[in-house]
Formats: C-alpha cells, sequence, structure tokens
C-alpha cells in the first residue's frame, strides 16, 4: 500500500499554554501506535483468523488462509498469500501513523517552544517576529489577504497555493486588534521553519513531486494557520467566508478530550415566556454539535415529570447520528407544566452510575423556575467515582437563583444567569 496523501491536524491552544499536550498525557503516541498495531494482530490472528499456521501458535487447518490453501489443485499456483497481504497492511499502517505522530510532536514541541520564550515579552521589541499587519493573511469580511508572491495552481490541491510557507485565518467576528489574537498570529507564524522542514523530509515522492500534505492547528482565540497557504474560500457574492477551528470536531476534542455531559433541560408553562423556550433549545443544541465524538453525552428534559430521548437511561457517544437524534428530541419539546428539580436529577445520576464513562464528568443545568432544594441529593449521589460540576443557568425574571446557585458551589461549579432576551446562552 502506498501513501500518496498525508493530512496533518496539530491542535494548538496558545497563549502560553499547549492545551494539546493534556491530549497525550495520558499515552505517549509510541504507546498509541504499538497499541494500534496490537489490536490489528490480534484481529488478524484471533478475530478474524486469517493467519493460519503463520501467526504464533498457528496449527494447519485453522484461518481463512489455510481454507484458501486448501484449494490450491484447483486453482492456479500464484494464489495471493492473504496473511501476507495482511502484515503488509499492518506494517504501511503502523509508517503512517508514526510519521503523522513525528509531524504532531514536532509542531507541538516548536509551538511550546516558542510560548516559553515570549511568553509575556512585548513582541514589538523581538527583531524575529514579523510585524502582524504585515503577517500573510489568507483574507476575511474586514481586511484584505495578504498572500504570498509565488501563489500557483496545484493539481495536487486543486487551487492556488504557495508550498514556500503557510497562512493565518481569522472568523468574521473575531477582532484583528485584539492584543491576544495579535500574539497568537505572531507566535504560530514562527512554525513556518517547522513546517517548511516537515515538508521537506515527508512531503515528495521518491520521483521529487509534491505529495498532498497539510498541516493546520487553531488557538483559543480563533487563530487557524495552515500550510499551504492559500486564499480564503468566498460566497457566490464574492464575500470570505467565515471559518472558526474552535466550533470544529477536531479542536474540540484536542481542547477538551473525552468528557461524560448531561444536560437537563427546563421544559416548565413558564419557559414559553420571552421566548425561553427557543434560547433554551439553541443552547442545547450548541452545546450538542460542539463535542467530540470521544465524549458521552445524554438529554434530560423536565417539568413536573422528566422526559427522556429514545436512549432513555444510557450516556451515548456524541457521534454525529447520535447528536443528530438528540437534537430531534430537542426541537420536538414544549414547554408546559410545574418545575421539579429532583427528577431530573435523580434521572442524572441514576445514568451516571450505570454509564459514566471518563473522569471528567459535566451536568447542565437550565432552568428559568423555582423548586425545592437539591443540594442533599446531589452531596448524597455524587461520589468520587462520578465527581461530576454542575453548571447552573437560571434564565429570566421570573427564575429564582438560590437553588441553581447554590449545587453549582456545591460542586465547583459556575453558576450564570441570563437575562431575557440575551442570546449569548446559544452563543
Amino acid at each position: 500500500m502506498t501513501t500518496s496523501s498525508m493530512r496533518v491536524r496539530a491542535h494548538a491552544l496558545c497563549v502560553c499554554a499547549v492545551i494539546l499536550l493534556q491530549c497525550i498525557a495520558s499515552q505517549t503516541i509510541d504507546e498509541a501506535v504499538e497499541n494500534l498495531s496490537d489490536r490489528l494482530q490480534s484481529l488478524f490472528c484471533d478475530g478474524l483468523s486469517i493467519g493460519g499456521a503463520r501467526c504464533e501458535n498457528g496449527t494447519s487447518g485453522h484461518g481463512i488462509q489455510d481454507f484458501v490453501d486448501s484449494l490450491s489443485s484447483s486453482f492456479a499456483s500464484d494464489i495471493d498469500d492473504a496473511s501476507v497481504i495482511a502484515e503488509q497492511v499492518i506494517s504501511d499502517l503502523d509508517s503512517v501513523l508514526n510519521t503523522r505522530a513525528s509531524f504532531l510532536t514536532s509542531m507541538v514541541e516548536a509551538l511550546k517552544s516558542s510560548c516559553e520564550t515570549y511568553g509575556d515579552a512585548d513582541l514589538s521589541d523581538v527583531e524575529s517576529i514579523s510585524d502582524v499587519e504585515a503577517l500573510q493573511f489568507a483574507g476575511n469580511v474586514e481586511r484584505d489577504a495578504i498572500l504570498p508572491s509565488d501563489m500557483a495552481y496545484s493539481t495536487v490541491y486543486g487551487q492556488e497555493v504557495s508550498t514556500s510557507s503557510s497562512v493565518y485565518r481569522l472568523p468574521n467576528d473575531v477582532d484583528f486588534s485584539d492584543a491576544n489574537v495579535q500574539r497568537d498570529i505572531q507566535i504560530s507564524a514562527l512554525m513556518d521553519s517547522t513546517i517548511l522542514g516537515l515538508r521537506d523530509d515527508n512531503c515528495y515522492d521518491a520521483d521529487g513531486n509534491d505529495l498532498y500534505c497539510t498541516m493546520y492547528f487553531g488557538s483559543i482565540n480563533g487563530v487557524f494557520r495552515i500550510f499551504p497557504a492559500s486564499e480564503n474560500a468566498q460566497t457566490d457574492a464574492g464575500a470570505y467566508r467565515s471559518y472558526d477551528p474552535r466550533f470544529r470536531p477536531w479542536y474540540v476534542s484536542a481542547a477538551s478530550g473525552q468528557k461524560d455531559v448531561i444536560i437537563l433541560m427546563d421544559t416548565s408553562g413558564s419557559m414559553r415566556e420571552e421566548k425561553r423556550m427557543e434560547l433554551a433549545k439553541e443552547a442545547v443544541k450548541s452545546v450538542l454539535r460542539t463535542l467530540g465524538e470521544s465524549s458521552y453525552v445524554s438529554v434530560i428534559a423536565f417539568n413536573s415529570v422528566v422526559q427522556l430521548s429514545c436512549f432513555e437511561y444510557e450516556l451515548v457517544p456524541a457521534t454525529q447520528r447520535n447528536v443528530a437524534e438528540l437534537i430531534s428530541f430537542v426541537d420536538g419539546l414544549f414547554a408546559n407544566g410545574g418545575t421539579n428539580f429532583e427528577a431530573p436529577f435523580t434521572a442524572a445520576f441514576d445514568i451516571l452510575d450505570n454509564g459514566a464513562r471518563s473522569c471528567q464528568t459535566s451536568i447542565l443545568f437550565l432552568t428559568d423556575g423555582e423548586a425545592d432544594d437539591v443540594s442533599d441529593l446531589i452531596t448524597a449521589r455524587n461520589n468520587v467515582d462520578i465527581n461530576a460540576v454542575i453548571f447552573s443557568y437560571t434564565l429570566g425574571s421570573g427564575a429564582n437563583p438560590t437553588v441553581p446557585e447554590k449545587v453549582a458551589e456545591l460542586t465547583d461549579g459556575i453558576y450564570t444567569h441570563i437575562e431575557d432576551g440575551d442570546s449569548s446562552l446559544a452563543t
């Protein structure tokens, strides 16, 4: 198997903290590659049993390969050896993963070094760092693109690119004049020497022709740097499209890692007022869309009683299909009835008791009502194995903050009040 393309996704959250390091702290890249290789070997020998006698402790007559060999007299003598092919697939995959791992490690180390070197420095005094106004930029609705002079159409990438430089993008709603944004732009520009070194070592075939080889990362402030340099995509009307890396699955997964999230959404009758129900729905759907597939999630609607999705008392992976089901469930909710806090929290801890998947558990609690104190219930159920953090949100003028604020403080969470008409909860 040959490798004709290589995509490298390095997700760096700068301003002197490389959050990506947290994602690989618990298991090194080499361990992850070795683990996958072992799993493939196990599948080859033990799962599908295609290796037969070629596997360790293999015996004649065991496996697909031995079955094929038993029919050799009826077919041509040059039957392909399935075990050799499978072993080559394992070897090629191992090589590709190790190459990608080396890309990721090099970029993270370079960014970490830059952050440590220039952490709180006045970048205007650093000779090696270019003025932010002059750095190559892909363009957005506020500022025109500043592109490398060697931009040319590439049949490999299917557009005009420069393979001698990276370029940064900025979402349309992010303020270029913000000091943190400008620092991310300038420090990330120092990555070019590392990026070009990786290109020289890995992005050409044996004849010296370009291979498809992209490298990119995003910052916590919305800066997105990508190699090779290219102009930002435009609408039919000629306006630059907005791309915010912080809302992409690859960024969310790298920034937050695996977590369990249970969302408690108030659907009592008062939620009809001041469009609170619409606001809550959009907020819940926004949270669902930002979860990575390594996370697990459940949604519980409540008024006087609880209403569960089709997944019932189960935490499910936040895959596209499952998220779509949960969004459909949320869209179908309507406001009526009273308010009961005990029922949804009991259901939430029942779910966590049966299926907590990670060491990072959050409960998002949205309500506009008032009900009995549930702090005793939470203290009793939120044991060390669950250790959930509660983020409470009260909506509108009629909400009583006492219980939501208390349960958030009880779990070292955060309490936030959202006034009627304030759409910030959904953004």
